[in-house]
């Protein structure tokens, strides 16, 4: 199964075009390493959830901006070129203040991530990332 970026200009149609059952939650992963786009579009997937992704933060602010009615939960590293996922939450959250986001990282940065959980992100994770933990942080955040 090979990676499937979904751009803004494809979207212009709505999610339909994406081809998503509108049954299922809909994840937003941000990250520009698409090795763990292509694993994380997969679990997901095997989860039973429709995903949308994006290799950078502008592209993810992009989506979320003309579709965020759509996006019940963004799973975004925190470790991005141009804007780190501090700077791309606080922008999303400008966007809408209601919004779900956990946040991935292959560092430790327990000061950012105490500071992002008083300003709502709902979740941290440290990479690599279980299924089982990924599954578990999921529905914490969206119940």
């Amino acid at each position: 199964m090979g990676l499937e970026i979904y751009e803004v200009k494809e979207m212009t149609n709505g999610f339909n075009h994406l081809g998503l059952d509108l049954n299922k939650k809909t994840i937003l992963i941000v990250d520009d390493e698409v090795v763990i786009l292509n694993l994380l579009r997969d679990i997901l997937d095997l989860l039973g959830y429709n995903v949308v992704l994006c290799l950078s933060p502008e592209e993810a602010l992009e989506v979320f901006t003309h579709y965020r009615t759509c996006i019940d939960l963004i799973i975004m590293d925190m470790m991005m070129p141009g804007m780190n996922g501090l700077q791309l939450y606080r922008s999303i959250c400008q966007v809408d203040s209601n919004n779900k986001v956990i946040l991935l990282s292959g560092y430790s940065m327990v000061h950012v991530t105490a500071q992002l959980l008083e300003e709502g992100v709902v979740g941290f994770m440290q990479k690599p990332v279980t299924i089982k933990k990924l599954e578990e942080a999921i529905q914490k955040a969206l119940n």
